[in-house]
């Protein structure tokens, strides 16, 4: 029996009546229509045997025979297999992968086939948020702290004394996975500034958010 999970790097999202599956380190991701969005919700980061993932698939569709449900699953999902989202086995240790590696990408953009409109994704998305509005991408200041004294800054250096709170992070990280976002990027003006027992910090709160689902 084949057992599916999402590879650990990579992020699923639902926007209206498309789905969107996304690895940012590796570059590749692919848009899929309202049934492709059902399938996709259904993927975990452990195993799950396609047995169950149907079981699952079947309370969101009606009228449809369970056999050829299975097989328009294992097709879906051998695509997204193919195009390197997802990790695949035959048992309940079904391979996955512990870390991103660049020496496993094949090279290829997933979104030349398979996507609802004949376009890369960046222009689809954009298209798509101008009649239905969503945020995408959201960026966290960790600290504003600096000990430079560039001459174009436009930000008084007395102002700049701060570090993000631990629990204001965990809120920003929670509020961006419910309302979807694939993207989220941590920066200071000088990450050396960093109070030393809030340099882990940024690495809990992602962990602590679950911000992936």
């Amino acid at each position: 029996m084949r057992y599916y999970s999402l590879k650990s790097d990579c992020y699923v999202r639902t926007y209206g009546d498309i789905g969107y599956i996304s690895r940012p380190l590796a570059g590749i991701d692919k848009i899929v229509d309202s049934n492709g969005a059902v399938f996709l919700s259904k993927l975990q980061y452990s195993p799950l045997s396609i047995d169950d993932i149907v079981k699952l698939l079947m309370d969101s569709f009606e009228g449809v025979n369970e056999a050829e449900l299975t097989e328009d699953a294992v097709s879906f999902y051998d695509m997204l297999l193919a195009d390197d989202f997802l990790n695949v086995g035959n048992c309940t240790q079904a391979e996955t992968d512990s870390h991103f590696d660049y020496s496993t990408l094949k090279g290829e953009r997933a979104y030349k086939d398979g996507y609802v409109a004949d376009t890369s994704s960046e222009k689809f998305l954009i298209e798509h948020s101008k009649k239905n509005p969503f945020l995408f991408t959201f960026h966290i200041e960790l600290t504003s702290k600096c000990n430079e004294r560039c001459v174009h800054c436009y930000i008084p250096h007395e102002y700049k004394n701060a570090d993000i709170e631990h629990d204001l992070m965990i809120k920003a990280l929670n509020q961006c996975r419910d309302m979807g976002v694939v993207n989220v990027s941590l920066y200071s003006v000088n990450c050396s500034r960093l109070k030393s027992q809030a340099c882990p910090y940024p690495y809990r709160s992602l962990s602590d958010a679950r911000f992936k689902r």
